[in-house]
């Protein structure tokens, strides 16, 4: 299994994921579809944040969840807040360790989320929005 993958599993574990799953489809990765949806995409990054004497490293992987939601007061709001309690999940989650199973050699150590989210309207004639935020997988790499 992929990073990519097992982030895409990860997240998808996540109380405010799973509550609008009524609403939409699974996240998908590097795939926003034209209607509500939810995305992992893969953002190029410099990996190495730090080679060890022994050949261990720490490795970040860099990644937007983006989503299309409808636009409107309302659901901006609801945007928003989404954003806001995902970024502390993902927090609560480096605090407790309860994070990504990476595969062998590989053990997750942070995540975190280090730009907040940006909109903007892409569509006029449905009007919807796409909202992404920034975040990294800090990992230990054998």
């Amino acid at each position: 299994m992929s990073i990519i993958e097992s982030i895409r599993d990860f997240i998808a574990t996540c109380p405010f994921i799973e509550e609008l799953d009524t609403m939409f489809p699974p996240v998908n990765v590097d795939k926003l579809e034209p209607e509500p949806s939810y995305s992992i995409e893969s953002v190029p990054s410099d990996p190495i944040v730090k080679r060890c004497i022994n050949g261990d490293s720490i490795r970040r992987v860099t990644f937007y969840l983006c989503s299309r939601n409808l636009y409107g007061a309302e659901e901006n709001l609801d945007t928003s807040q989404f954003y806001e309690s995902f970024a502390d999940w993902l927090e609560d989650c480096t605090r407790t360790k309860c994070l990504p199973a990476l595969g062998d050699g590989q053990t997750a150590r942070a995540i975190k989320q280090i730009r907040t989210g940006t909109s903007m309207i892409v569509r006029q004639h449905m009007p919807s929005i796409r909202s992404s935020a920034n975040y990294n997988i800090i990992k230990k790499e054998r």
